[in-house]
């Protein structure tokens, strides 16, 4: 990071402790300093405070946290056997996908019966669905609305 460790830091005892700290503090601040930096390319991006772009969001971190709200959209595989629904999902090379997460701020998992090409699936006896984790209510409207609009 092009900074010298504080001299402190290469002794022991207390004075390499209080030189430890200020190293952890120094990475911190440049922590910071770059997440400051890439977020602000990151709302360039997504237009720049002008009004035109896409709002991206945080995506949720999933079931991280038990306080997520969760809901699942069934796939209509029965009603429209000649779609192939996890292909509009995913999308080429998975933009879809992690476009409407960016967009939406929520997090979208398809399982049920069909959505793994190795059988590895949580819930293989459920019909294939769509299963959004969001942190706020806004997110879910905005994921489902998505959804359904595929």
């Amino acid at each position: 990071w092009g900074e010298q460790p504080p001299a402190a830091a290469s002794s022991s005892g207390p004075a390499a402790a209080g030189g430890m700290d200020a190293m952890i503090a120094a990475a911190k601040r440049k922590a910071e300093e770059i997440a400051k930096r890439l977020s602000m390319q990151v709302n360039n991006r997504a237009g720049g405070g002008g009004g035109g772009g896409m709002m991206n969001l945080p995506v949720s971190s999933g079931a991280m946290h038990g306080d997520k709200k969760r809901k699942q959209i069934n796939i209509p595989v029965h009603d429209f056997p000649d779609i192939n629904f996890l292909g509009l999902l995913i999308g080429p090379g998975g933009k879809t996908i992690k476009d409407m997460q960016q967009q939406s701020g929520a997090k979208f998992m398809i399982r049920g019966k069909g959505s793994s090409k190795d059988g590895n699936d949580d819930c293989p006896d459920q019909p294939l669905h769509v299963l959004i984790i969001a942190d706020t209510d806004d997110q879910m409207q905005r994921a489902s609305q998505m959804i359904n609009e595929l």
